[in-house]
């Protein structure tokens, strides 16, 4: 199956996409309340795709974007000013009292990542009526085959104890193992490249 670049036009539908894919995610589930979870989801990825993920050219999708993958190159120098002011106030809006546990929640995010330069899987998610028919495999399988021709490495972290397994079918291995603060577990998974080292 190919996969293709998203365009803003697709931020809607992806956005969508995402937001169901993530309603059982232990981190969201943690991190939103109950009654207003798929929406305060849908206002973050919909932020997210329009303001860093889009334009940054990254952000891949099945043909009928029922598949979203949100990846982040080496060397990716993270949120400009423009773009932090940008997710500013729409970020303290989703959040409202759950800003300060989010930013200790991202901080165990970021410390997770390899000091070496790496391909990020930020994100990847599939409709849940689409789950396990594949593609997933093709929105991973492009990236990893890159990495592999640029002796990089990729790395990715889940909160679902069952993700594991699946990443590991990619030539994913847990490297780490963490704890949000009061919050669900997180395993770093990392991969290195076919043929050689990173």
């Amino acid at each position: 199956m190919d996969v293709r670049q998203l365009t803003p036009a697709d931020i809607p539908r992806a956005a969508a996409t995402l937001a169901d894919a993530f309603c059982d995610d232990p981190f969201s589930v943690w991190l939103f309340p109950p009654d207003r979870l798929r929406e305060r989801l849908l206002d973050s990825w919909t932020m997210q795709l329009r303001v860093i993920s889009v334009p940054r050219g990254y952000a891949f999708a099945t043909p009928d974007l029922d598949g979203v993958a949100l990846w982040a190159p080496p060397g990716d120098p993270g949120l400009g000013f423009f773009q932090q002011l940008r997710m500013f106030v729409p970020f303290v809006r989703i959040l409202g009292r759950r800003l300060p546990a989010a930013t200790a929640g991202f901080g165990v995010i970021r410390r997770g990542h390899p000091s070496e330069r790496h391909w990020y899987l930020s994100t990847i998610g599939v409709a849940p009526a689409r789950q396990r028919t594949g593609l997933g495999r093709a929105l991973i399988r492009p990236m990893v085959e890159r990495a592999d021709r640029e002796q990089t490495i990729t790395y990715l972290e889940t909160f679902k104890p069952d993700n594991v397994p699946y990443y590991e079918r990619f030539g994913f291995a847990v490297t780490a193992e963490d704890d949000i603060p009061d919050g669900p577990h997180m395993w770093s998974m990392t991969r290195q490249p076919l043929g050689g080292g990173a």
